[in-house]
């Protein structure tokens, strides 16, 4: 399929992700791993260089989705992390990578296809 073509698809179920990408102040700076995601540690979510720096949810180089589950959980970690260290103890707590995707459903009779086409 080429940036002109357009193609029907039937479906039943169709779940849709916008790309993802960390903003370019982020991808541009020092900040950021090869992938353009500020580079904390899975476990701390610490930057893996910089150990002033912390990061949770959609910027985060971390391998979960970037959804409001899993910045749930990142969170109280991040909180307890943050404060041992500025209490220079060790940290206390460690990411379990949860994430989890919901997924509305709208079902309408007869829209059962979409037009696609790829973009630039």
């Amino acid at each position: 399929m080429n940036k002109d073509e357009v193609k029907w698809v039937d479906y039943d179920m169709l779940h849709v992700t916008p790309p993802q990408s960390a903003p370019d102040f982020i991808k541009q700076s020092p900040l950021a791993n090869a992938a353009g995601w500020v580079d904390v540690d899975k476990h701390s979510l610490r930057h893996v260089k910089y150990s002033n720096v912390w990061s949770i949810g959609d910027a985060a180089g971390l391998p979960t989705s970037k959804t409001g589950a899993a910045i749930r959980k990142q969170t109280p970690a991040v909180v307890a992390n943050m404060l041992a260290a500025m209490a220079n103890r060790p940290l206390p707590a460690d990411y379990n990578r949860y994430t989890s995707c919901p997924l509305m459903r709208l079902w309408q009779a007869g829209a059962r296809g979409i037009r696609l086409q790829q973009q630039p």
